[in-house]
């Protein structure tokens, strides 16, 4: 028999979204077993899910417990596609980095990418979240981590103070205020800037679709320029330019990308 998880005392409820991906380079059941490692930790967890896999995990009873809570989604339909869709229209193909892994780095994926503020926001907006802070979190983070089960547990009891009132994001590279590389349009069209990883954001409830408000409209200022870009070049040009809105801390893609440091509790 399983052993249950313990309990959760987090202040945060984490947002996820799996989406059946054209161009994904990894096969559908490796997707669903770094989901299913995510959703046994039991987190407070909003899943949005495309119809394949909605109808995969919908009513399945294993799988679920008091915090979690899957919800339909038509992929298509959000912001964020619609906006990559009219540029399209208006101004023809959209130039996409040129250094990038052009199998992976697609135009569906930078969109896909791109709509993780958005997916927040709207489950703060239709009630989804009661909690003060809300996060986004990859639904394949188990891929990167070593000790899945110790670094979900901590992340269940992290609480995070009511004083912060910026988006916390972990990062591989120094920002420019803090010493870091600046920065430019140039810069963010032309290739990644890992100053932050991508797989986790926290953000106070309250600033939620802010943060996500921000974010689109610099994705929507670039599509008018013809160009898309992955949603980390988005933040790390934000956060330069808007000093304070976003809190940094040092992590790469593993475990330390969960591990959020004591003094933002």
């Amino acid at each position: 028999m399983a052993t249950a998880a313990a309990p959760s005392s987090t202040n945060i409820t984490f947002v996820s979204v799996i989406i059946k991906n054209p161009d994904d380079q990894n096969a559908t059941i490796k997707r669903i077993e770094w989901l299913l490692t995510l959703i046994r930790a039991e987190l407070p967890l909003v899943l949005y899910a495309c119809p394949f896999f909605y109808g995969l995990f919908q009513g399945q009873l294993d799988i679920g417990y008091p915090g979690f809570k899957i919800l339909p989604l038509d992929i298509s339909a959000t912001e964020i596609f619609t906006h990559v869709r009219m540029a399209t229209e208006q101004r023809g193909p959209i130039h996409l980095p040129a250094m990038r892994n052009t199998g992976k780095d697609t135009e569906f994926f930078c969109t896909l990418m791109n709509t993780k503020t958005e997916l927040v926001a709207r489950a703060v907006r239709d009630g989804h979240v009661a909690t003060p802070f809300a996060a986004f979190i990859d639904a394949s983070i188990a891929k990167v981590l070593q000790n899945p089960g110790a670094t979900f547990a901590r992340l269940k009891q992290t609480v995070v103070s009511n004083k912060i009132t910026s988006v916390i994001i972990p990062g591989c590279r120094t920002p420019f205020d803090m010493g870091g590389v600046q920065q430019t349009k140039d810069s963010i069209l032309s290739h990644i800037c890992w100053v932050f990883c991508g797989g986790l954001f926290i953000v106070p409830s309250a600033r939620a679709m802010e943060w996500h408000i921000r974010c689109r409209e610099l994705v929507v200022e670039l599509l008018m320029e013809g160009h898309l870009t992955w949603e980390v070049n988005v933040w790390a040009y934000l956060a330069q330019q808007t000093p304070g809105l976003v809190l940094w801390f040092s992590a790469d893609h593993n475990d330390s990308m969960l591990t959020v440091p004591d003094y933002f509790m």
